[in-house]
């Protein structure tokens, strides 16, 4: 066997570790039928087994090396990998919608339901079309279009491409999370902020192009209107009660993004160059993570230096940069700590301190 068939045969068996994704919409329908509390089995798994998973695996900063990252960047099973996630997010949401509108359910099982369906249309499907909307492939943005319709935020693909990745770790950037802000007050910030931030972003593309503002190549326009249609086949489909329990998922489902959000970033700042503008993007403008059960469950979103500093990169050859700033936990027992202010600040604060001062010793960059 040549070291280049082994270096792909190893890659397929990394593609099939990232495809344990799938676990969790499984979990999601298959815990419902179980009856009773089995309802939160995905959530459960995401933020009790994942964690545990982390700490007992622990972190890796083990890279590729340059010819195995040539080979893993070339072999489109990775792209494969994250074709099914789209239409799987539909499909459940729409299976929870007609879950709602059709049986009786305790308050707990409606919660769970709503966590556990938010989880995969949120927690996993903003993550893939995280990954999905960097590509300039039409198939890849459209399958990104297609899962965050089923969380009303597709202006995602604009805010996060043009906006997020241009304007990080400054006071102009929505998604970044000021020291010592909260996440309550944060959420509202970003949230809206980001909204606003895709809609003054594409009229600036609209102006350059020429185009009015009523144009069909307006995507703010259809980004409105699809997820308006979705929401109507879903009342025709299953009355309000559908409608109700979509809208609900879909909320929770971005509030896990946002939160993500607010943790990549937390306290970290770009500084400002004599000509007025800010430093060039660092490792050290965004918090990372190397636990290895989390890298794989989110595409590797959790190395976020590497992500931020190289725009382009895909998933399966993010790597772990000296000099970025490491979070003491994966991202999903970051997750929960986000929500305790107090506990958060004694957790991170000092880290923040400790990053900065990294950033103040090393070169300023235009």
């Amino acid at each position: 066997m040549t070291s280049t068939t082994a270096s792909r045969s190893h890659h397929g068996w990394k593609a099939l570790i990232y495809c344990s994704i799938y676990i969790f919409p499984v979990l999601a329908v298959v815990g419902f039928y179980a009856g009773g509390w089995w309802v939160f089995s995905a959530i459960i798994a995401g933020y009790i087994l994942v964690p545990i998973s982390d700490m007992i695996i622990g972190t890796s900063t083990k890279n590729l090396d340059p010819d195995e990252e040539k080979v893993a960047a070339k072999s489109d099973i990775f792209r494969y990998v994250t074709f099914g996630i789209a239409p799987v997010i539909v499909a459940v949401v729409l299976w929870g919608c007609w879950v709602a509108s059709l049986y009786e359910l305790a308050w707990y099982q409606y919660l769970g339901l709503v966590l556990s369906v938010a989880l995969v249309s949120g927690g996993i499907g903003l993550t893939v079309a995280h990954e999905q909307c960097h590509k300039v492939n039409k198939v890849d943005m459209f399958l990104a279009r297609m899962s965050l319709m089923c969380t009303c935020y597709m202006h995602f693909t604009i805010e996060h491409v043009y906006g997020h990745h241009a304007r990080v770790a400054t006071d102009e950037d929505p998604a970044t999370a000021k020291l010592g802000q909260s996440l309550y007050h944060f959420y509202f910030q970003s949230v809206f902020g980001g909204y606003w931030s895709a809609w003054e972003l594409e009229k600036t593309r609209l102006r350059k192009r020429r185009l009015g503002f009523w144009s069909l190549r307006n995507q703010m326009l259809w980004y409105t209107i699809v997820p308006l249609a979705f929401m109507s086949l879903i009342t025709y489909l299953f009355g309000w009660s559908g409608l109700i329990f979509f809208g609900l998922q879909a909320v929770v489902g971005f509030s896990y993004l946002e939160v993500i959000n607010y943790i990549e970033h937390y306290g970290l700042e770009r500084r400002r160059t004599a000509q007025g503008g800010y430093e060039r993007v660092k490792p050290f403008h965004s918090w990372n993570s190397d636990h290895v059960v989390s890298n794989y469950m989110l595409f590797g979103l959790p190395r976020h230096s590497d992500h931020h500093a190289h725009g382009t990169r895909k998933y399966q050859i993010l790597r772990s940069l000296p000099g970025s700033p490491q979070l003491p936990y994966g991202y999903p027992m970051m997750m929960p700590l986000a929500f305790f202010p107090v506990l958060w600040r004694r957790v991170m604060d000092h880290r923040v301190a400790q990053a900065r001062a990294v950033m103040s010793q090393a070169p300023l960059m235009d």
